[in-house]
């Protein structure tokens, strides 16, 4: 279903979407306008620098195998994520800091952004438009940084493969955002209709495990209070979704330079995060030792598909 969603949206915007919430984008651009709201036409005969129009390179096609790789490469680092997180737990707890991880997975998404960057060859902006990008940055990085810290809990207290399950519910959460104001978008009723299938076959797929212990004797579903968690989290990532969308369509940025900005915020939020709520890591005695104190292999699985998972999502596409 995540690969489907994003066959909706411009090769530009896939990869943004990727490496930000690779999933979050189908009703972003696929609502219809509510009546007698303006169409917008994708022209613009308002001159240019050549700062705010890199030369675009047709990328090259890859043949149907490779393709195929491609999307199964994919389709295995987003389903995994939770899966190595719960391998990385001892005894059912997280002793490393998710904060930690959380930076080294920025840090990894951060560089190849700066790869990416580098290799467009394009002037550097303008330290004005450096400082929009800067500002519209922050509602999204903010929200992005509990979200994704929030999931090493939801995966304590809930079944990974569920967990994935109702985490694609926040499609239904976008498109409930932008049907209020300001956006005013309306869905077409094949679009409810999905939305409806999605809703339906998550509260099966709940309803099927309410109740249900694992091996361990823990609640397959958290019970209500992994279900509160769960909806606090959706409605998170939604309006992270929506606000992150607005700081890409805001910003005259080439799409690598607006990934830095966003994950230069990622990793500086997780690293203030990381010193201020752990005793043993502080800003005064930082280390990369004091970081990883408790990481595994499993850990830095973690940290590997969290930074790629976006990233293979913007390739497939």
């Amino acid at each position: 279903a995540d690969v489907i969603e994003d066959t909706l949206l411009p090769a530009k915007e896939q990869v943004a979407a990727a490496s930000g919430g690779a999933l979050e984008r189908l009703l972003l651009r696929s609502a219809s306008p509510t009546p007698g709201e303006p169409i917008e036409v994708e022209h613009d005969d308002s001159p240019r620098s050549s700062v705010d129009t890199p030369s675009v390179v047709e990328p090259a096609k890859l043949s149907g195998a490779a393709s195929a790789l491609l999307v199964l490469v994919c389709a295995c680092l987003i389903s995994s994520t939770g899966l190595l997180t719960r391998a990385a737990e001892v005894d059912g707890q997280v002793l490393y800091s998710p904060f930690a991880a959380s930076l080294f997975s920025e840090l990894g998404k951060l560089a190849i952004g700066v790869v990416w960057a580098m290799a467009e060859r394009t002037p550097f902006p303008p330290p004005a438009e450096l400082g929009r990008a800067a500002l519209a940055f922050v509602p999204p990085a903010l929200g992005y940084v509990v979200v994704n810290n929030l999931r090493f809990t939801l995966v304590q207290v809930i079944n990974p493969g569920l967990l994935q399950l109702l985490w694609n519910l926040k499609i239904v959460f976008i498109g409930a955002l932008y049907a209020l104001p300001p956006f005013h978008r309306r869905l077409e009723l094949h679009q409810w209709g999905g939305a409806a299938i999605l809703v339906a076959g998550t509260c099966a797929a709940e309803a099927s495990q309410w109740e249900v212990s694992d091996s361990d004797g823990n609640s397959m579903t958290g019970d209500a209070w992994g279900m509160a968690l769960v909806a606090v989290s959706l409605t998170l990532t939604s309006a992270s979704a929506v606000a992150c969308e607005h700081a890409y369509k805001s910003t005259d940025l080439s799409l690598p330079r607006q990934n830095i900005v966003l994950y230069s915020y990622g990793a500086g939020l997780n690293l203030l995060a990381a010193t201020a709520l752990r005793e043993e890591v502080s800003l005064a005695d930082l280390s990369l030792s004091s970081l990883t104190q408790h990481f595994s292999g499993w850990t830095w699985a973690v940290v590997a598909a969290q930074s790629l998972a976006g990233f293979s999502v913007g390739a497939v596409f």
